[in-house]
């Protein structure tokens, strides 16, 4: 971990007392909501990982839930979250929305840094402090906001922290021995920020409903 990363780590841990574990189980709720009524769908947007870094993510998560008993299975891509999920009735207009945002952001770089943890049960890998990424993130929420009515979450503040899910849902001895097993494993890895995703959950894992490319010359296709 840099020591930009272990500052924020300090500064932040203290400021989510249980915000993660409500802000989870309100989406389990919106999820049994949407699958059990046919209502609407629960919708996020991430940064995919790319590249080797985003391999040796998927291949830490496997290793994970293969080492360590009652570890739930990754249920998406390694990602970093920019909105957390949310319920929309339209995705293609939200997929349009971020099209937009995605055509005036230049491509850039996020570097990681090693593993860490939140109390609430989730390894994960920290993000080094980036502008570009708060920038993007500021306005993905300001514009879902702005057209869609779609506010934030309260962890979604300034006190955000950057991060990629390796495992969740743990408790006791077995976060015990993930802790103790991969808190220190490096992950000096960066990768290039070139998409951003529009997620849909289907019940059990999240799937790709649209790949929105960074840069002026991208669109979505027609």
């Amino acid at each position: 971990m840099t020591e930009e990363s272990a500052k924020r780590a300090t500064e932040s841990a203290p400021a989510h007392p249980n915000l993660i574990t409500r802000a989870r189980a309100r989406f389990a709720r919106l999820v049994a909501a949407g699958v059990a009524t046919g209502g609407q769908p629960l919708l996020a947007v991430v940064i995919p990982m790319a590249g080797g870094a985003g391999n040796l993510a998927a291949q830490l998560q496997y290793e994970i839930h293969r080492s360590l008993r009652g570890v739930p299975a990754p249920d998406a891509w390694p990602h970093i979250s920019i909105k957390l999920g949310f319920v929309a009735p339209d995705p293609e207009r939200i997929a349009a929305c971020l099209d937009e945002i995605g055509r005036s952001t230049e491509p850039f770089e996020i570097v990681l840094g090693g593993c860490d943890s939140f109390d609430e049960g989730i390894l994960f890998i920290d993000v080094a402090k980036c502008d570009a990424l708060e920038t993007l993130r500021q306005r993905v929420l300001r514009d879902l906001d702005a057209r869609f009515g779609i506010g934030r979450h309260p962890i979604e503040d300034q006190r955000f922290r950057f991060h990629v899910t390796l495992a969740h849902g743990m408790r006791g001895r077995t976060f015990a021995a993930a802790k103790a097993e991969f808190l220190a494993r490096p992950f000096d890895q960066r990768f290039p920020a070139r998409h951003l995703e529009l997620l849909c959950h289907a019940g059990s894992h999240w799937i790709t409903m649209a790949r929105i490319p960074l840069g002026p010359a991208n669109t979505l296709p027609q």
